[in-house]
């Protein structure tokens, strides 16, 4: 959040090219440290540099979080033509001017049901609230 000039009275900004190759140097630096040391044994190495990578990747997934703004360009869910259609539970029942919902809209399949009790399945059961009584 730091990184990308959100929530500071004095802005920093950092590409996230440098942001991704900052953690791969340091995972180079440390790999190489690991490896030659000259007391352990490759057994005892392996772990832990194993373990830095899984930290390295999740710290790029952080950044990630804050830098990619993949799927922007698509509306979000229950919009269409930036006008809300589909109601959410959770909101209050009143909604605000501007929006759309589905009543408003118009269903093509509304009262597609209806009549559905007078069908027949050929030994002359009527059918009931779609089942066979």
């Amino acid at each position: 959040m730091m990184h990308v000039s959100c929530g500071r009275q004095h802005p920093l900004h950092v590409e996230y090219v440098h942001i991704g190759v900052t953690p791969s140097f340091i995972q180079d630096i440390l790999s190489e440290a690991l490896l030659s040391h000259p007391r352990l044994k490759l057994d005892r190495k392996i772990a832990p540099i194993k373990a830095l990578g899984k930290v390295i990747r999740i710290q790029n997934d952080l950044f990630a979080k804050w830098y990619v703004r993949d799927g922007d360009e698509f509306e979000k869910e229950g919009y269409l033509h930036r006008k809300k259609i589909l109601h959410d539970e959770s909101e209050s029942g009143s909604e605000s001017e501007g929006d759309v919902n589905a009543e408003t809209v118009g269903c093509p399949f509304k009262g597609m049901g209806a009549g559905m009790e007078r069908i027949s399945m050929g030994d002359d059961a009527p059918m009931k609230n779609g089942t066979l009584q």
